[in-house]
């Protein structure tokens, strides 16, 4: 008997008398608009953020405990949701869907002891001189270079309609650099029709009017889903059928082509869906038994942004170090990702990686290249 007790206690004191270290479990943040908006692709986002947490907490020794702070659109919105995060002192945060509530997030956590990482934020003034705050998707000048080089390289257009929402940080970033990056590569080869505004609700009947007339047969829409979809409702009534160009503000590419049937366009996404790279594979194949269907690229852009911060807090060597975490993103090359072959950070915390043009017509999309 004496025997038996003294072998139990060996291996039972070791366990609680507190020689074998509990797995540490980091609070990570998800800010996103959570209820219901338009425009929002929260949900898409998180499920992203969830099955990436679901499989990093199946394999690592470091767990993470998903945070929501639901915020809506605007400022008082987001300070709110920022106050709290701060008051939690939850150090890590994946969200901000949008520009322009990532730079209310990213300027409440300047100078405090948190980092931001965004998914789909692409405007690149909001990572310059911000050490903690990263992005894993392309970047808002990459777009606009793209597709000015798309949109010369069309022969036989000589008008082209411009969508231009002034007061939208997105829309009027890539905008406006798309029109003077277009200048530089052909100058006065277009004559551009471009319709400028500020307004939730935009009214598009003179701009249809105006870019019917004329003759354009390109419409550039760099513009949030709400407001191509009032703008091509329009046009149709009015009998014209411009080809649309645009980027990640429409959407998911299933959600736009329920919401304009019959839409025209080419704009770029954030992966190859029909990549056969293992990663992919992977994660297309768990994400279905998750949810029952097949990913978007918000899904999948979401799920390299949550891995990427995981990965990296599990590494330092201490998990709740801000800056040495932000240290090991910035030098890391991560080769387990979606949205690209691998990623690995470069000027101004964001991404060296390609985009992907897709073509959509008569309610099919289909991949057309991967571009630097």
């Amino acid at each position: 008997m004496k025997l038996f007790l003294f072998f139990v206690s060996a291996f039972v004191m070791p366990m609680f008398g507190g020689q074998i270290a509990q797995a540490e479990t980091v609070k990570v943040g998800v800010a996103l608009r959570f209820a219901p908006e338009k425009n929002s692709f929260a949900g898409s986002l998180y499920e992203g953020i969830e099955l990436a947490a679901k499989e990093f907490n199946e394999k690592s020794d470091t767990k993470v405990e998903l945070i929501k702070y639901a915020h809506k659109e605007g400022h008082d919105s987001l300070s709110a949701a920022s106050r709290k995060i701060l008051n939690d002192k939850t150090r890590f945060v994946l969200g901000a869907e949008m520009s322009d509530d990532a730079f209310v997030l990213a300027e409440d956590f300047q100078g405090k002891d948190t980092l931001l990482m965004t998914a789909t934020a692409s405007n690149p003034l909001l990572t310059a001189g911000r050490p903690n705050v990263f992005r894993t998707c392309f970047t808002d000048d990459q777009v606009a270079d793209l597709f000015a080089k798309y949109v010369a390289s069309l022969k036989g257009a000589k008008v082209i309609g411009v969508l231009h929402n002034t007061a939208n940080a997105y829309s009027d970033y890539v905008t406006s650099l798309f029109l003077e990056t277009l200048e530089k590569l052909k100058p006065g080869k277009f004559e551009i029709h471009e319709f400028r505004y500020a307004t939730e609700d935009p009214k598009f009947d003179s701009a249809v009017a105006q870019f019917k007339k004329a003759g354009a047969t390109t419409v550039v829409a760099f513009t949030l889903l709400e407001a191509l979809k009032n703008f091509e409702t329009l046009a149709q009534k009015a009998g014209y059928d411009p080809q649309f160009v645009g980027s990640d503000g429409w959407g998911p590419t299933e959600n736009l082509m329920k919401a304009i049937p019959g839409f025209d366009g080419i704009r770029n996404e954030y992966w190859n869906e029909s990549s056969k790279s293992a990663a992919v594979t992977k994660f297309k194949a768990a994400f279905q038994k998750s949810y029952g269907r097949a990913p978007n690229g918000w899904n999948a852009a979401a799920y390299d942004s949550a891995q990427i911060l995981f990965e990296s807090i599990a590494k330092a060597k201490n998990h709740s170090d801000v800056n040495e975490v932000g240290n090991l993103i910035r030098e890391g090359n991560f080769q387990n990702v979606v949205t690209a072959s691998s990623i690995k950070f470069s000027r101004n915390n964001s991404p060296k990686k390609p985009l992907y043009l897709y073509g959509i017509k008569s309610n099919k999309a289909q991949f057309l290249k991967a571009v630097e």
